[in-house]
């Protein structure tokens, strides 16, 4: 797997670490607001109010804002059965196409989101026990999945960049 991080500027860097210091801590909210509720309902103390809407956006941002960093590791869903024994420009040019293809995809899939966002917001619909609206949790998606693309097209562009300098002799 292709390591992308290292073409990425500073603060595009900077946001991806930021994203996934984000997930992890949803994660670790996940797991934890499920203890309490799992302890007060069990006890018969207590149970937590919205804990469906609660876990439904920890899973969100653990998912989607996960993605970038994720993506720019090599970690996501790869097939590499046809190219085991491919030479590593090759392997590395598939790895560049794929995340470009997928980047773009998943920008697409932020559109539909954001767009789906505000279509249902409009018709008044609000989430069951907390009475959230539905921005609350799309436009996180929507957010992950944009970052995916941008840091996608800026990483394959960066790499580019640096395999033509390399070439021309001036990096």
């Amino acid at each position: 797997m292709t390591d992308w991080v290292g073409t990425l500027p500073g603060i595009i860097a900077s946001i991806v670490r930021g994203m996934r210091l984000v997930a992890a801590l949803a994660i670790f909210f996940l797991a934890l607001i499920t203890i309490i509720d799992v302890v007060g309902r069990n006890t018969g103390l207590f149970a937590v109010r919205g804990i469906l809407e609660l876990t439904f956006l920890a899973m969100i941002i653990a998912g989607s804002w996960a993605l970038p960093h994720c993506f720019l590791r090599g970690e996501h869903i790869v097939v590499e059965i046809a190219t085991q024994k491919a030479p590593k420009a090759v392997n590395r040019a598939l790895d560049g196409l794929w995340l470009l293809l997928g980047g773009l995809f998943l920008g697409w899939l932020a559109y539909l989101t954001w767009d789906e966002s505000f279509a249902t917001h409009a018709t008044g619909q609000r989430s069951q026990s907390l009475d959230w609206s539905p921005h609350v949790f799309h436009l996180p998606i929507s957010f992950g999945y944009a970052v995916v693309t941008v840091t996608a097209i800026i990483a394959i562009w960066g790499a580019w960049r640096h395999r033509r300098r390399k070439r021309d002799g001036s990096a």
